[in-house]
């Protein structure tokens, strides 16, 4: 359309005798609908977007993310100037574009711009769980844009609810979390074979006295899996992240999954579990948050990362109504994997931690797989969750020594004379840094170095755990 402004514009001055024109292209609108979706997976939370060469193919843009319809359809509509509209739907991200049937990148797609048409979409796949899918269908994708804040980061949240959930509208169930959410479900998304955690689920809800429970899967950070799986830094590989990845998931994880699915919130129906560094940020958080985690399957422990884990587990109240499943096997290509978790293990006990509370299975053979952790799933969670009746704190349990903080150092008193006490004193990063034996009434320890250390004392299976704060003066 043409359209003259010179009648109107004053004839004098630079701008006497120009006309000036403005040109007005029209134009048109199209709607895009999802026609359908892949059943495995998309995720009931995230948001869909449309990117094309109309809004510079950004594949989060906010103004062209879809939304129902008045009939419930996910549907956007475009204007464009453009004839030839390209364009891909994606979730957010290149990572999570759709693909075709067999898990290929496709081409763009392209219409042409006709005013007031529609065009149809069916997304064959997407690029993050593409391939041959081995899940039951009480296996879903929750999201995969879950914002971990301790972390500042997106993740997957994998869910897989009890065959009757649907059927039994009333009824709350208890949860168990796992870390590396991609190896429990599916081969398709898996590192090297899933655990086959929703087959094992089904198979327990099939046997009779067990009450059905809902897993859910954190995926792992990928290249970040060993700084967020560890709690304590190692000296040469780093990490020690893990404090924070717990925090995210007992708060941003476990919060949503409590809106969303009809769970029992408590810590006697909350479980934890892992394998490898998985398997250490599982101990740690089961003695950090044991007001929300009560249970915790641990398989093959990475304890060689850090000896600060055991010393922080030391060194808290043993969590004396909490459960512990631990395994490992003596194929597992680390040959300080088994003594460590026994060492581990019967330290626990020692520093009374109840022994009918936990369970640990050496298996010959065993390898550092997720075959191996898949062969034995079924059992952990099975023993876990099993009827058990809680153990009552020990009060006013009788201590074997008595501190007085010094100028450069601690007074341990003995409070039973002729008794022999062990010490042994860490620093915070795990290190032993004092050990000895005493039979005196008092005994004076020197610590040089300023800090926080920890002590442990033993004497008859007994042990006192104390956290030291030295002023090195």
């Amino acid at each position: 359309m043409l359209f003259s402004l010179s009648s109107t514009m004053p004839k004098k001055g630079l701008l006497s005798g120009f006309c000036f024109f403005i040109f007005f292209t029209a134009q048109s609108q199209v709607a895009f609908r999802l026609n359908s979706l892949p059943l495995k997976y998309t995720p009931e939370l995230d948001t869909l977007f449309l990117a094309g060469n109309f809004n510079n193919w950004n594949p989060r843009d906010t103004a062209y993310r879809f939304k129902r319809n008045l009939q419930n359809q996910l549907e956007i509509r475009v204007n464009s100037v453009l004839s030839s509209l390209e364009y891909k739907i994606t979730r957010g991200s290149w990572n999570v574009e759709e693909v075709s049937a067999t898990g290929q990148a496709i081409q763009n797609r392209v219409s042409t711009n006709v005013p007031n048409s529609t065009i149809n979409i069916d997304v064959a796949d997407w690029k993050d769980t593409k391939g041959t899918h081995t899940s039951t269908a009480q296996v879903q994708v929750l999201t995969s844009q879950l914002w971990l804040s301790a972390l500042k980061k997106y993740r997957r949240i994998w869910v897989c609810l009890p065959a009757e959930y649907s059927s039994q509208p009333t009824k709350r169930y208890p949860v168990m979390y796992f870390h590396d959410g991609q190896n429990l479900f599916d081969a398709a998304t898996s590192f090297a074979g899933e655990w086959k955690v929703d087959e094992a689920q089904a198979q327990l809800e099939a046997a009779a006295g067990f009450e059905p429970i809902i897993t859910v899967g954190i995926d792992n950070g990928g290249a970040d899996r060993l700084s967020e799986l560890t709690p304590f830094r190692h000296p040469t590989y780093g990490g020690g992240n893990g404090e924070k990845y717990a925090e995210a998931l007992a708060t941003d994880v476990k919060n949503l999954v409590d809106s969303r699915f009809r769970t029992k919130t408590d810590a006697e129906n909350t479980a934890i579990g892992g394998s490898s560094l998985g398997g250490v940020e599982t101990l740690f958080m089961a003695y950090k948050y044991p007001a929300i985690y009560s249970k915790a399957l641990i398989f093959s422990p990475s304890l060689w990362f850090s000896d600060s884990l055991r010393q922080f587990c030391l060194a808290q109240s043993q969590p004396a109504n909490s459960r512990l499943y631990w395994v490992c096997g003596t194929n597992e290509g680390d040959p300080d994997m088994v003594p460590d978790m026994n060492a581990c293990y019967a330290d626990l006990i020692t520093a009374g931690m109840p022994s009918t509370q936990m369970k640990k299975t050496v298996v010959t053979g065993g390898t550092h797989s997720e075959g191996f952790w898949s062969s034995q799933v079924k059992s952990g969670i099975s023993w876990l969750f099993s009827t058990t009746t809680p153990v009552k704190k020990k009060e006013n349990q009788k201590r074997i020594i008595q501190l007085q903080q010094k100028e450069k150092g601690v007074e341990i008193e003995n409070l039973n004379p002729g008794q022999t006490i062990d010490i042994q004193v860490f620093n915070v990063n795990g290190r032993l840094i004092y050990s000895n034996s005493f039979n005196q009434q008092v005994f004076n320890l020197a610590l040089s170095g300023k800090g926080i250390y920890i002590l442990t004392a033993k004497s008859d299976q007994r042990v006192d755990i104390v956290k030291l704060h030295n002023q090195g003066l």
